[in-house]
């Protein structure tokens, strides 16, 4: 019985495409062409959104990025924009080297021959109101009390990490098998949270040994090899990495007792001072300008980390908070924040005004723990007690309520958003809960 449910899981895992590049390759040359319009959007057009001076190239427009040779159909190896944007001596943008999920999708856009997005029409968006609980990765053996604190997907959607009570496990997404689970052999090795590299190669984690001790480490995603212990003096709800970068956000404490917000990289280690109390999330924006931390106190704190000067740090009220701020995540483009509280809202907060654009309460005030938004920013996703809303950014529509068979905790959508993973508290020894979207 139990070989034919994994059977029917990984069936319907397969259906849905969970790899990002699977998913562009069957719906043809349109998709291709709105993705790559998308990232050049998101990504480019800030700089290069006007024809005229050579420094700043335009890049809104297929026919000008081919007559000027920058885009030679068919050739990613011969075009310079997709060159340019994996050189490691000049690349574009400045900020730092794309994700490698966006870099295939203008690899791919480029050597399916750069359909013009003009002539591709509109794509279908995912429906948010049509989901399906595809199974629960395995949990605890007993059956008895059991916690999956964080979850995340890779860059690229081919494995999912899990933060779990007996330690980190790392899921073949296509398959649904464990490729990998580092514990304790008596399993007292908490995982509290885990987070992976925008290049794919290195995932962190932070948690609590046998003796309640802190820790928290860098592996190597490929091989499973410890790269790196991280020095913790207290232990580490949160762990984010930075866009294109080894360095890992932490929060964490000094030896007196002061909330901080560590920065460690394989080379040194820093500090963000700002919080106003103990931090339970952080969060790096997308374009790896901004981090947010959320502390207990009812706040959230913005630091600018490319000022020149010591980090601008920006305080949010968090508007009579009775249980502090849960948890906070970006949205794709990085104009939004959202924060869970616990008074039951998710507040979307507009990161260059510093001001809640909008708010959404849950069913039954309870404090909202895990947030995040959809790959395509349409959709904000809040956990309450054993329910997970998803609200429509713009309208605040409730497009879909989740009954998740677990006290939520952690949230992630996989990066073709046709999945969400679900992590809580359970009595019945239950794992990560995956859904699917049609």
């Amino acid at each position: 019985m139990k070989r034919k449910a994994r059977r029917i899981f990984v069936c319907l895992i397969a259906g849905l495409l969970t790899s990002l590049d699977v998913v562009l390759a069957q719906q043809g040359d349109a998709r291709v062409a709105q993705e790559a319009a998308r990232v050049l959007q998101q990504r480019c057009l800030g700089c290069h959104n006007q024809p005229g001076a050579p420094q700043q190239r335009f890049l809104g427009s297929r026919a000008a990025m081919v007559q000027d040779g920058r885009v030679v159909p068919g050739r990613s190896e011969q075009s310079l924009l997709f060159q340019r944007m994996i050189s490691g001596q000049r690349p574009m943008p400045p900020s730092g080297r794309l994700p490698e999920s966006e870099l295939s999708i203008i690899k791919r856009w480029i050597d399916a021959g750069a359909p013009d997005w003009r002539d591709a029409g509109p794509t279908q968006p995912l429906d948010y109101t049509k989901i399906t609980l595809l199974g629960t990765l395995a949990g605890s053996a007993s059956k008895g009390a059991y916690r999956v604190n964080a979850v995340a997907f890779s860059p690229d959607g081919a494995t999912l990490l899990s933060g779990e009570a007996d330690g980190i496990k790392l899921w073949d997404v296509p398959t649904a098998r464990l490729k990998l689970h580092h514990r304790t052999p008596d399993g007292k090795w908490e995982a509290l949270s885990v987070a992976f590299s925008s290049d794919n190669l290195l995932f962190a984690g932070s948690g609590t040994d046998a003796s309640g001790a802190p820790w928290a480490g860098v592996w190597d995603a490929r091989t499973g090899r410890l790269v790196r212990v991280i020095p913790v003096k207290s232990v580490v709800h949160s762990v984010s990495f930075l866009p294109n970068s080894d360095t890992l956000a932490l929060t964490t404490q000094n030896d007196r007792a002061k909330p901080l917000i560590m920065l460690s990289s394989a080379t040194e280690e820093r500090y963000l001072d700002g919080l106003k109390d103990a931090a339970r999330a952080v969060s790096c924006s997308p374009g790896g300008s901004l981090l947010a931390g959320a502390s207990q106190s009812g706040t959230v704190t913005l630091w600018e980390l490319r000022s020149d000067k010591e980090p601008r740090v920006l305080s949010l009220p968090g508007a009579d908070l009775k249980d502090g701020v849960h948890a906070v995540a970006f949205s794709p483009d990085g104009k939004l924040l959202a924060s869970g509280g616990g008074d039951g809202v998710v507040r979307l907060w507009d990161t260059e005004r510093g001001e809640v654009k909008t708010k959404f309460t849950v069913e039954r005030p309870a404090p909202v723990r895990a947030v995040a938004f959809s790959p395509d920013g349409t959709v904000v996703a809040g956990g309450s007690e054993d329910k997970v809303l998803l609200w429509d950014v713009k309208t605040g529509e409730v497009k879909r309520t989740i009954t998740a068979g677990v006290k939520v905790k952690a949230l992630a959508f996989s990066p073709n958003g046709r999945l969400l993973a679900i992590g809580g508290d359970s009595d019945d020894g239950k794992g990560v809960v995956v859904w699917g979207f049609k």
